[in-house]
């Protein structure tokens, strides 16, 4: 389902079973915001956060991967390792951290454009 807000803006919430894809878009002069969420497995990240990236060219970028308790959750250190090494082209890395929140192991990453 989708939305169009008065104004300006545009939502989208997409499912398909137990995975999901939600998209905010909030284009508004000097403060312009996209959000992006989803559980969709997939075997490259990279390419899909590079596609996104292609699409709304922002000039500054967080991504946030939390893992839940699980397989991936105990293998979190060596995600982390594997997401230090990750790289963006066109984007420098600011700040990269991992973090225990209750039951998910957050990985966070703060990037900004070198245009």
């Amino acid at each position: 389902r989708s939305y169009i807000f008065d104004g300006c803006g545009y939502s989208m919430n997409g499912l398909s079973g137990t995975n999901y894809l939600t998209i905010h878009i909030t284009p508004e002069k000097g403060f312009s915001f996209v959000s992006l969420e989803t559980n969709i497995p997939m075997k490259d990240y990279g390419a899909f956060v590079r596609k996104v990236l292609k699409c709304f060219k922002p000039g500054k970028l967080q991504i946030n991967l939390m893992l839940a308790e699980s397989e991936q959750f105990k293998k979190s250190k060596s995600i982390f390792e594997l997401f230090s090494r990750f790289e963006l082209r066109g984007f420098n890395r600011l700040e990269l951290t991992m973090t225990l929140v209750k039951t998910l192991n957050v990985i966070y990453a703060r990037y900004s454009s070198t245009k």
